[in-house]
This record gives C-alpha cells, sequence and structure tokens, in this order.
C-alpha cells in the first residue's frame, strides 16, 4: 500500500507522485509462419558443344531434374543440336526435351542461336519439345533449322521449332510459354513451323 489508500496489484506499478498506480505496458513477441521461398537455381551454358559438361543439353537435363523452376543461360554463340535420335522424351538425343518450369535467357537473338542443323534441310530434330504442364520462357534467343515432317500428317510432324505436348490426361492444366525478342528462323513441320500444340 501507498498514501493514496488504493491496493497496488501484483502486476502494476504503482507511481508515489500522483498517488495513482499506473499498470506498464507489455508487448509479447508474436510469430508468424512465412510462405516457404525457393530461389531459383541457374545451369550456365558454357560451350557450344552439342552434349557433356556446360553443353546447352547438358544444362536442360540438369534442370529437368532439378525441382522447381529453373534458368538456363546461354551466351552469345551459334549450338548446333549433332546427337541424332529423334522420338526419346530424356533430351539425350534428338531435339532438347523440357519437363518441368524453365526460363532459357539468350544473349540477344542475333547472336545466341540453337539450331537444330547447320541448313534448313538438314535439322535432325525440331529444336525444342516441351513435355507436362508448367510455365516456360524463352528469351532473346534464336530458334533455327528445326524439322519434323511426318509421312502419315500425324501430331508427331507438328512444331519445326518448339512443340508444346502433354501427357494424356483429362483436363490438363495450362501450359504457358512465354517468347520475348527471339527469331525463328528456317522450321519446318507438318503442321506449326515454328510452334505447334500437340
Amino acid at each position: 500500500r501507498y498514501g493514496s489508500g488504493r491496493s497496488v496489484p501484483l502486476h502494476c506499478k504503482s507511481h508515489r507522485n500522483d498517488g495513482v498506480a499506473r499498470k506498464r505496458s507489455v508487448s509479447r513477441a508474436a510469430f508468424e509462419a512465412l510462405e516457404t521461398r525457393r530461389l531459383l537455381t541457374t545451369f550456365p551454358v558454357t560451350t557450344t558443344t552439342d552434349g557433356g559438361a556446360g553443353s546447352l543439353r547438358a544444362a536442360i537435363i540438369a534442370a529437368n531434374a532439378n525441382p522447381g523452376p529453373d534458368i538456363v543461360t546461354v551466351p552469345a554463340g551459334t549450338y548446333t543440336l549433332s546427337i541424332t535420335g529423334a522420338n526419346e522424351d530424356a533430351c539425350a538425343t534428338g531435339d532438347l526435351d523440357i519437363t518441368g518450369a524453365l526460363t532459357i535467357t539468350g544473349a540477344g537473338a542475333a547472336t545466341t542461336i540453337i539450331q537444330a542443323g547447320t541448313t534448313k534441310s538438314n535439322g535432325i530434330d525440331r529444336v525444342f519439345d516441351v513435355i507436362g504442364y508448367f510455365p516456360v520462357s524463352f528469351t532473346g534467343v534464336q530458334i533455327a533449322n528445326g524439322q519434323r515432317p511426318d509421312a502419315g500428317g500425324g501430331p508427331a510432324g507438328t512444331g519445326g521449332g518448339i512443340a508444346v505436348r502433354g501427357p494424356f490426361v483429362q483436363a490438363p492444366p495450362a501450359t504457358t510459354v512465354d517468347i520475348t525478342d527471339c527469331v525463328f528462323a528456317d522450321n519446318s513441320a507438318n503442321d506449326g513451323g515454328g510452334f505447334g500444340n500437340l
């Protein structure tokens, strides 16, 4: 007790100068769960050779195996696909198969050229094959000399530059392909020479 005649509760602090007990403001820290965020993994291309360490093919294979969205950076140069073997979906031969969310960034369409052959008549396959449902982005590259003819006129002959296809499931989610500052040159197919949906 103090001279005011008031009872002071144990959790309060009194002040003699005004004779009135005042409560001390108490603040408590609150913790809130934050959204889990993942940094994109970047796979740089360091050689124009098709296949092997540092190649565009190896970078895409690594990105396919890595969970979540990734980035492949492709410096200026001409990247010619030379490992033959169409109708293979693991990016080991033929075209460059993309099976997960990916951004491919070049140095500009005039200087970063990704081609399936050295001319429009000797391409070994289409250039890119997007397989599944996820976002893909191409920026600053030229996609050239892809070929995807099909003697029977079926869907296999779709998309000489880029083909987008998904597993056969009901009501698939949308696949988005963003193409920015790119050039498609001398690609051919029965349907969709530069770009086609299967």
